[in-house]
């Protein structure tokens, strides 16, 4: 059993005109890319093993990130099921020239632990320590909950 903290994952970048649109603010596919990135990095943590993103849930676009901002993506495990993972992840802008921070963006990435050949693998359970931890892993059950609904009504 592993804690939420073993597998936290922080990366940072600048925002470059390259992941801009023509009004200077960055791509929300740029985004998204980042996102999964870190989600990924952080399922791999927890699961030690390969993994793939089957879902992404929810993502909401709070502010634009401006060229110039350092972006920085945080992503942390709510809960693990069999073989499965939810991950919230969080976009954070901010304009290191002023201090200002905000959050830009966030969403859950479902990620499947991967044996060597392809086929999905138990996963270490998550221990949910905190009431913060408590409360993310229960609305992951929730949200569980609502993805197997609405697969089975379709």
């Amino acid at each position: 059993m592993k804690k939420s903290l073993d597998s936290y994952t922080e990366s940072s970048t600048l925002a470059m005109p390259a992941h801009a649109n023509t009004i200077g603010t960055i791509f929300g596919g740029y985004l998204l890319n980042l996102m999964d990135e870190t989600s990924a990095i952080c399922a791999r943590r927890h699961s030690e093993a390969r993994v793939t993103t089957v879902s992404v849930e929810s993502v909401t676009f709070f502010k634009p990130i401006q060229v110039g901002h350092v972006i920085t993506v945080t992503a942390v495990l709510c809960r693990t099921f069999t073989t499965s993972m939810d991950v919230e992840v969080e976009v954070w802008a901010s304009n290191t020239y002023n201090g200002d921070k905000f959050l830009a963006a966030n969403g859950f990435f479902i990620i499947v632990g991967m044996t060597k050949d392809h086929k999905p693998c138990k996963l270490p359970e998550l221990h949910a320590e905190t009431p913060e931890e408590l409360k993310r892993w229960e609305q992951a059950g929730t949200r569980r909950k609502a993805r197997k609904e609405r697969r089975e009504n379709n």
